[in-house]
């Protein structure tokens, strides 16, 4: 709930000054604690553009990435797998498990 609320306050902070990388920063970092990960990876994107020399940020991007990486990966599961055979749908899952990870 906390988090929340500091996503509020960072939400008008950026609304005021739409490039302040501190408050781009303390937002992400609460959007992920949200689970809000697309989010969360939109201001880390932002925030790179903004200040590309930003170390802080770095591994907060790759984390995100990561994450948004394997969602995509299992809605990918989903689609090919769905509404087939268990078979034909544990070949599906395999192939799409390899090309998961190949592209990581």
């Amino acid at each position: 709930m906390l988090y929340i609320g500091v996503c509020f306050v960072f939400l008008v902070a950026l609304d005021i000054c739409p490039i302040d990388t501190k408050a781009l920063y303390r937002r992400c970092l609460a959007l992920e604690q949200t689970e809000r990960h697309e989010d969360a990876y939109r201001d880390a994107r932002k925030l790179i553009q903004l200040d590309p020399k930003n170390t802080a940020i770095q591994p907060v991007l790759r984390r995100l990435h990561a994450v948004i990486q394997d969602k995509v990966c299992i809605e990918l599961v989903d689609i090919i797998s769905g509404g087939v055979c268990y078979s034909v749908g544990y070949i599906f899952l395999s192939f799409s498990l390899c090309l998961c990870n190949t592209i990581q």
